[in-house]
């Protein structure tokens, strides 16, 4: 492959929190800098979790200061003109797709957006911007096979791109595994949110038990239904049996130690959960809705996002003589310097 030396990508990242999106950027800065790239990220938060990572990468950040949301859009844009001065741009997130566009206007440099969820709540969710952010950048990077057919299928105008996302092999490492019929320990991983739909899991544990099943759940990730979810544990009387784990930045360690992982989304792009998941030896069910898990994922481990058939496959598959998981392949690869 070509050296990229005479690259230099700015990234426009709405948050650097601790996501799978913030996790991937990691990724990407990392190929990019080893192929010889430089790379800068506009961040509109500061101070958190990969910003740190991604300046010992050799990422220069700079964090947005205006809370203004006109200011804002000036600031981004004459920031990457005057002082970044980049030869392409890359929107991280959906939401930052218009900060991309208008920084183009300013500075003429090419760029993208970024489609990294299920696109009609993504369009829900943001309104008329929402509309906008998807329909008025040329070109859309989509994270996920639902995403990038479904975004051809309404742009067929316009160009759009698939790049699947990353999974560090070095970092997530297969164990074989034997599957416990009884005293199962569950996982679950992602944001306490209203799309990661974690009471289902609550759920699930109540209704295992009651079938004298005996299973624990442990719950990883933070966010505002942390309260509604203690207290429903409470409610069920599973104070010993549901754990909440928190953020924490050994998941691989989670994945290694579970017998299941279970991802109850109502929608999903690409869940890096999944691939996580995988490539730790550690067999998944998830919901039907949770974007790609279904090309992810044998048929037999989806459910269609209701409580009785998420009890029958999860049965299923403990009562089944073959409850093996599948070892993950990275497929990466270098897709990324092929698309700037």
């Amino acid at each position: 492959m070509a050296s990229n030396k005479y690259q230099h990508i700015c990234f426009i990242a709405g948050t650097l929190g601790q996501g799978g999106a913030e996790r991937q950027l990691l990724y990407l800065i990392e190929e990019l800098i080893a192929d010889g790239s430089k790379v800068s990220v506009v961040a509109l938060t500061s101070g958190e979790f990969y910003e740190n990572k991604l300046k010992e990468l050799g990422a220069i950040v700079y964090n947005v200061k205006n809370k203004n949301k006109v200011k804002r859009f000036l600031e981004i844009a004459f920031t990457i003109k005057n002082k970044i001065k980049p030869t392409y741009i890359f929107s991280m997130h959906f939401y930052t797709n218009l900060y991309a566009l208008f920084t183009n206007l300013v500075t003429a440099v090419n760029y993208n957006g970024s489609l990294r969820n299920n696109l009609i709540n993504e369009i829900k969710s943001n309104g008329f911007l929402g509309l906008v952010s998807y329909f008025l950048p040329v070109r859309i990077i989509a994270n996920s096979i639902n995403a990038s057919h479904l975004s051809r299928n309404k742009r067929d105008f316009i160009l759009t791109d698939f790049l699947p996302n990353k999974i560090n092999l070095n970092k997530f490492k297969y164990y074989q595994r034997t599957i416990p019929r009884n005293n199962i320990k569950i996982l679950n991983v992602g944001r306490l949110e209203k799309q990661k739909n974690q009471q289902q899991a609550v759920w699930l544990i109540s209704e295992l038990i009651k079938n004298n099943i005996n299973a624990s759940l442990t719950i990883v990730g933070d966010g505002s239904l942390l309260g509604d979810l203690k207290k429903e544990v409470r409610n069920c009387k599973l104070e010993d049996k549901v754990v909440f784990a928190g953020k924490v930045e050994n998941v691989e360690e989670y994945y290694k130690n579970h017998d299941l992982l279970v991802l109850t989304s109502l929608y999903e792009g690409t869940p890096n959960v999944v691939l996580e998941a995988n490539a730790s030896g550690l067999p998944v069910i998830s919901s039907i809705s949770a974007g790609d898990a279904r090309y992810l994922l044998p048929k037999e481990y989806l459910y269609d996002g209701t409580n009785l058939n998420f009890y029958e496959v999860v049965t299923n598959f403990l009562s089944s003589k073959e409850n093996v998981s599948y070892k993950f392949s990275n497929n990466f690869s270098k897709s990324i310097l092929k698309l700037i």
